[in-house]
């Protein structure tokens, strides 16, 4: 969205109408969300044809989150071009990220790769008033911190302006998500999840 002189990310649920802030929130899959990556070449941004990848798609799959990027908070009239610009600014996590959208023939258009580095071509283009599915990829199930920030250039100004960079967590769990308390005899307990290095909990 844009308020004032400022952007806001932020997720929108729809099921429960409501807000939440990146800080608030953690996208969460299973195992459900595995593929394996195709022999097509044009996927080798993904990694080796053969090897499993976890994707959110594009295509909503019932078990399976289901994301899109909005940009239907913000006013027509306000942006050169109607247009805004999402971009990957930082992944932290146990692989890559990729954000990809698949055509009708199969062929993949390709916004983000953070396998190849992180520079000024990841970037998606926003259309205001605009909502669009896309295929969130992650080479490696654990937790991953994924910053993004918006630009545009407001009508009648030469100079874009950015917003603050928002920071993403996603929980690919290859354990299917699931958090297990265990209670011994002696009256202790265990409490147990799949866990990255380095990740505080």
């Amino acid at each position: 969205a844009f308020e004032g002189d400022d952007f806001e990310l932020v997720a929108l649920d729809e099921a429960n109408e409501r807000e939440i802030f990146p800080s608030e929130l953690v996208l969460m899959a299973s195992d459900q969300a595995q593929q394996i990556i195709p022999e097509d070449t044009s996927y080798s941004f993904l990694g080796a044809a053969g090897d499993t990848v976890y994707v959110l798609p594009q295509e909503e799959q019932e078990g399976i989150l289901y994301l899109g990027i909005a940009g239907d908070e913000i006013e027509s009239g306000v942006f050169k071009q109607e247009a805004v610009s999402l971009h990957l600014v930082g992944v932290r996590g146990p692989g890559n990220v990729s954000l990809y959208a698949t055509d009708a023939f199969g062929a993949p258009q390709v916004f983000f790769n953070s396998g190849d580095g992180i520079d000024e071509q990841d970037v998606f283009p926003v259309a205001v008033g605009g909502h669009a599915h896309q295929n969130w990829a992650f080479t490696a199930p654990g937790v991953y911190k994924v910053d993004v920030q918006a630009s545009g250039t407001l009508v009648g100004a030469s100079e874009a302006i950015q917003s603050e960079v928002a920071t993403f967590t996603f929980y690919l769990d290859a354990a299917s998500g699931s958090l297990t308390i265990t209670h011994a005899a002696d009256g202790q307990a265990t409490l147990s999840w799949y866990a990255s290095p380095g990740v505080t909990y």
